[in-house]
């Protein structure tokens, strides 16, 4: 399994780099890393998991044996980090060079992946043998070059006001979920697709937010406490939700998030506990604010601009009948409240 530098071709290497570097989506960028990796050194088991804000794993993605898994810690038994794997990540969280344990089946090498100034997640390499001087600056050189790219990335992918992800991106993101599993924008081999674990077949919501009045915020006390609004309001979306839901600001005072929940009712009650949190948190100068929000389920295939334009049914329902409210597209159709855009355009059609 080892090699020697004299066995490393350059060709392949570039090759791979070319492929890694062409990525403008984090996840993919980390998939192609370990795939990078696995075929330039052989290598058949590769994990790289994230950190949330208080540093435990939230995300990982594992390729072994030639088979890709994605989801949260103990989504599926090959989702599972080992102790040994924990222990030795509390202690490489400060270093800079990668750490190497024993274990019972081989070898473990952990290199911890460095942001702008802290450690934001690990690529664990298991083997049957120690890796060479050669194999530990390959894999050292490649996280420099995936360092270097992930800062461009996120610059590209932030709204400079919140640090939420932005409106390109978000469109990016919609596009990818309501993708075709084997389309050209999502391609996914039979392998990744039947080892998806089970949290992944959970519905997908977005949900759209809009802070009510939020133009008197500006008129009464200027745009520097407006822009404060919208910088606390980010912070309160941060920890009301979880590590692994997407959040956007997309414009103005409009926030969007893409959450997977079990079923609607837990989907509600995500969004109402998100309604309260902003209405009971005291802005400075500003006082109350609330927010009137809503939502939809992203359906398999379905078209993202439809899928938007429905939440935005909603939020405007939620406007028009009070605001600092929740509703549910499928809700308000079903109540009879909103005519179903489908059915709509099929009337004014004929």
């Amino acid at each position: 399994m080892h090699l020697r530098q004299s066995q490393i071709k350059t060709e392949a290497v570039l090759n791979r780099l070319a492929v890694l570097t062409a990525n403008r989506d984090a996840e993919m960028l980390e998939t192609s890393l370990l795939k990078t990796l696995s075929d330039i050194l052989h290598l058949p088991d590769l994990m790289l998991f994230k950190l949330n804000g208080v540093q435990e794993p939230h995300r990982i993605i594992r390729f072994r044996n030639g088979i890709l898994y994605k989801g949260n810690p103990g989504d599926a038994e090959e989702l599972v980090i080992p102790a040994c794997i924990l222990d030795a990540a509390k202690h490489a969280h400060f270093a800079d060079e990668p750490r190497i344990e024993r274990t019972g089946e081989g070898w473990v090498t952990l290199y911890p992946i460095i942001g702008v100034d802290e450690v934001f997640g690990y690529v664990v390499l298991f083997t049957q043998q120690e890796l060479t001087d050669t194999e530990m600056q390959i894999v050292q050189g490649l996280l420099s070059i995936v360092k270097n790219f992930y800062a461009l990335l996120l610059d590209s992918q932030q709204d400079k006001l919140t640090g939420l992800l932005n409106r390109k991106t978000f469109d990016e993101s919609i596009e990818k979920l309501c993708a075709p599993a084997e389309s050209e924008n999502n391609p996914q081999s039979e392998n990744e697709r039947r080892k998806l674990p089970a949290g992944e077949h959970w519905p997908n919501w977005l949900a759209v937010i809009d802070i009510d009045f939020f133009k008197q915020v500006n008129d009464k006390f200027g745009h520097i406490y407006g822009d404060e609004v919208l910088l606390l309001l980010s912070q309160i979306m941060k920890r009301c939700f979880r590590s692994q839901d997407l959040l956007f600001r997309y414009g103005g005072e409009e926030f969007l998030v893409l959450a997977s929940t079990e079923n609607k009712a837990s989907a509600r009650t995500v969004f109402e506990r998100f309604r309260r949190e902003v209405q009971a948190f005291a802005f400075p100068q500003v006082g109350t604010v609330t927010v009137s929000i809503g939502v939809v389920q992203v359906k398999d295939q379905g078209i993202a601009s439809e899928i938007v334009g429905e939440a935005d049914r909603a939020l405007y329902y939620a406007k028009e009948h009070g605001r600092n409210s929740v509703y549910f597209y499928e809700d308000l159709v079903n109540d009879g409240l909103i005519v179903d855009s489908v059915k709509s355009t099929a009337v004014d059609f004929f």
